[in-house]
C-alpha cells in the first residue's frame, strides 16, 4: 500500500514536471504564444493562478493523477472513469451541470 502511494505521488511529481518544462512550453510554441499568456488564460478561469506552480496545482496536477491511474489500470481504471463520469455529470443538452 506504502508503494503504491508512494508511485503515484511519484508519478504526479513527474507528471507536473513534464507540464511545466516540457509540454506547456511545447503548446506555447505551437501556438505562438508565451508559457505565461497560457498561465493568465488559467487565472482568467480561476483566479487562484497567479503563477507556474499555482497553474499546475490548481489546472493540471489532479489530470495528471486520472491519466496515471486509469493507463495503469488503477483503482478507477479506464471504464471506472467513464462510468463515473457518466453516473456525476449530467447534461441539459447546452451545458454541463453538476
Amino acid at each position: 500500500m506504502i508503494g503504491m502511494i508512494a508511485g503515484t505521488l511519484f508519478m504526479a511529481f513527474i507528471g507536473c514536471f513534464l507540464n511545466a518544462f516540457v509540454l506547456l512550453p511545447a503548446y506555447g510554441k505551437a501556438f505562438g504564444m508565451p508559457v505565461d499568456a497560457l498561465i493568465a488564460m488559467g487565472t482568467a478561469v480561476n483566479p487562484a493562478i497567479n503563477s507556474l506552480l499555482t497553474f499546475l496545482f490548481w489546472q493540471l496536477h489532479h489530470l495528471t493523477l486520472i491519466v496515471y491511474d486509469s493507463q495503469t489500470g488503477g483503482s478507477a481504471g479506464k471504464e471506472g472513469v467513464v462510468r463515473w463520469l457518466k453516473k456525476n455529470i449530467k447534461t441539459d443538452n447546452k451545458r454541463i451541470v453538476f
